[in-house]
């Protein structure tokens, strides 16, 4: 969880560890209020991945 004054943030693992979902809130006016969400999804073998030793 990443918390400010203005924003926060929850970052949730799926059970194998291949998706990666965030969302983001902001104050105003005294409330929690949505700002985005992301998803992200690890590709095995897509150009530019990190390959293991």
């Amino acid at each position: 969880m990443l918390e400010d004054e203005t924003e926060r943030a929850r970052t949730v693992f799926d059970a194998d560890g291949n998706t990666q979902t965030i969302t983001w809130e902001w104050l105003r006016d005294g409330r929690w209020l949505p700002l985005c969400d992301r998803v992200a999804r690890r590709i095995d073998g897509a150009p530019g991945a990190a390959r293991r030793l």
